[in-house]
């Protein structure tokens, strides 16, 4: 079946049309009416250029930086890492932070992360899909493709009415990660271990073929531990655990607040400053003991590799760690609030001392720091308070993808009603079934007119059945003037010419 997307808007904004995946994606997308993009990567190690740095690159070109680090191979010509065919680096590390960019970054005056970013060489990330849903960013950054080519369009979605989890039940990427190509070029020996707070996220940076050396580590949030895909109880770690952190903490200390684990009330305690108010997070609460347990883990996991010198000089290794809590933390208390100042600023004080640590872990590393981007504001109460009363059959949970009841027999007029019910503060982007053939249309609503555009899969298609066609026109056409102006001859190719050897006079 195909779709079509209408919007409210002269055109479908382009971070929709990467990120649409038909059967996945929702029938309606909520967009602000004005998308941030400070998204950037800072390139950490002694061997990056300087030169040429662009001011910013797309997302899915991360993974041609990545690979050029360890000599893979690459889309692209343009390369950060100072060529040396015979020493190339044995350790490569990326550390990507959700919830958080420039504008965060200037706003908390995160000095930390300021300081980090301007003294190294820092690239704005462009090109972002929408929804930015963390897991569909990250599988983008790691593949090089969009959503609409890797088929992640989020943690979750909806197809045929059932609700459908990433990286489960063979709901992979279709694309292969930079793991993959490490595993196919440098076999099962090179170590691959990714951590995150989600399932999903730690599975998205580890390789689809298991090994004895991939290792997919997420927080399971029942249980308060870090647990191993291997089972492995090297890679796992019990929140109850105690982490000597001090050094994490420095920034914080030195600006005289505090941040302490209060074991009998089971709280995180964080105060930023000496003038800050102090925050407890309740290491009970899901969201909160996530963002705990991410940065911590982070520290432990580094102490773990270095002394049980898991990491080979012989073949390059990976280590990936994602951290989520600081969006989930924007999404439970809001961007404003004081948790969010609070978790921004356990970052800004962690994240460094984080990087630095596996910096050392191998004599040669390189490694990038990627900040994924501010959280997107949507006032989220206000807006579903406006879809209840229009009273339509609507599955919000997924927000801001909506779907469509299956049994809605006018998704278009649906798509109406929403648009208007919600008004020009958001942008209403809506998908429904217009024509009987596979591919999707895309359609942009403004006024009375309609203007059409096609995907980038059938411009593609369209290019090689027109330049095959004018190719077998053209040789068609050559033949017949050949053979029309062909002139007859005895002695030609069809034609062999026998001499006769004549009689003699008698």
């Amino acid at each position: 079946m195909g779709f079509g997307l209408l919007c409210h808007g002269a055109a479908v904004p382009p971070q929709v049309h990467n990120g649409f995946v038909s059967g996945r994606s929702a029938d309606a997308i909520i967009m602000p009416s004005e998308l941030s993009d400070d998204a950037s990567i800072t390139l950490l190690g002694e061997d990056i250029s300087l030169e040429n740095v662009p001011k910013s690159i797309a997302l899915r070109d991360v993974r041609d930086i990545m690979s050029q680090s360890l000599g893979l191979p690459v889309s692209q010509e343009k390369s950060f890492i100072r060529e040396d065919v015979f020493d190339r680096p044995s350790l490569e590390y990326l550390i990507i932070v959700h919830g958080m960019g420039a504008d965060t970054v200037s706003q908390l005056d995160l000095a930390n992360m300021k300081a980090l970013t301007s003294k190294n060489p820092t690239m704005g990330l462009r090109d972002q899909t929408y929804p930015r849903d963390p897991l569909a960013l990250s599988v983008t950054l790691t593949t090089g493709q969009y959503p609409s080519v890797h088929g992640i369009v989020g943690e979750s979605w909806r197809a045929d009415g059932q609700m459908e989890a990433a990286y489960s039940n063979g709901k992979h990427s279709d694309v292969g990660n930079v793991a993959d190509m490490m595993t196919q070029f440098f076999g099962t020996k090179s170590l691959t271990v990714s951590a995150s707070g989600s399932l999903a996220e730690s599975k998205a940076h580890a390789p689809h073929s298991k090994s004895a050396n991939s290792h997919a580590c997420s927080f399971n949030t029942e249980l308060k531990k870090f647990v191993s895909e291997s089972r492995s109880p090297s890679f796992e770690w019990s929140l109850e655990a105690k982490v000597d952190a001090d050094e994490l903490w420095n920034l914080i200390k030195l600006a005289g607040g505090r941040v302490e684990i209060q074991e009998d009330r089971n709280l995180l305690v964080v105060q930023a400053h000496s003038s800050a108010s102090t925050i407890n997070f309740d290491l009970n609460d899901s969201v909160d003991s996530t963002l705990a347990a991410e940065i911590l883990y982070a520290k432990v996991l580094a102490e773990k590799l270095s002394a049980n010198e898991l990491l080979q000089d012989d073949t390059p290794d990976s280590i990936f760690l994602s951290f989520r809590g600081l969006e989930a933390i924007a999404g439970k208390y809001g961007r404003k609030s004081e948790q969010y100042n609070a978790a921004a600023q356990l970052y800004d004080s962690a994240i460094p001392v984080i990087a630095s640590l596996y910096s050392k872990l191998a004599s040669k590393s390189v490694g990038q720091l990627v900040l994924m981007g501010s959280p997107v504001t949507l006032d989220k109460e206000i807006l579903m308070a406006q879809i209840k009363h229009l009273s339509l059959s609507l599955d919000t949970r997924f927000f801001p993808s909506i779907y469509f009841s299956e049994s809605d027999s006018n998704p278009a007029q649906t798509c109406q009603v929403l648009e208007t019910g919600l008004g020009t503060s958001v942008k209403t982007v809506c998908s429904h079934p217009l024509y009987d053939y596979d591919e999707t249309v895309f359609l942009a609503s403004h006024s009375s007119s309609t203007n059409s555009t096609v995907t980038e899969v059938e411009l593609k298609k369209f290019q090689i059945v027109l330049w095959l066609s004018l190719a077998l026109a053209f040789s068609l056409l050559a033949g017949i003037c050949s053979f029309c102006c062909m002139e007859y001859e005895r002695d030609t190719l069809l034609f062999s010419k026998r001499r006769l050897k004549e009689p003699s006079a008698q």
